[in-house]
């Protein structure tokens, strides 16, 4: 019987290079959280936008991606009035923009 092995994932792999991810805090000079840019996010975080993002604002989802992302930022990230949500979604997103080969 011929018994095919799952491969490990190149994403996963990818996700854990420091290029790949996206450094924030909460104060200046603060902890340092880190999250995958948006193309590398985990399957459990992909799941969570599927199944939301319809029916969520933008806040809620990024305040449920923290929670998944980086669980120890999700406290103070919920507690964040909507702009300052909005304001990490958009810098999350810019950063994650995929640059030129050669940049």
């Amino acid at each position: 019987m011929s018994v095919y092995v799952v491969t490990d994932s190149k994403t996963a792999e990818e996700r854990s290079k420091f290029k790949n991810q996206f450094h924030f805090s909460l104060v200046e000079d603060g902890e340092l959280f880190t999250v995958p840019k948006m193309e590398f996010l985990s399957r459990p975080a992909t799941k969570y936008l599927s199944a939301n993002f319809s029916t969520t604002s933008e806040a809620d989802l990024v305040r449920g991606l923290i929670e998944i992302e980086a669980p120890g930022a999700f406290e103070a990230v919920d507690a964040m009035e909507d702009d300052q949500a909005l304001g990490l979604s958009v810098a999350w997103a810019a950063a994650s923009t995929a640059e030129p080969e050669g940049s």
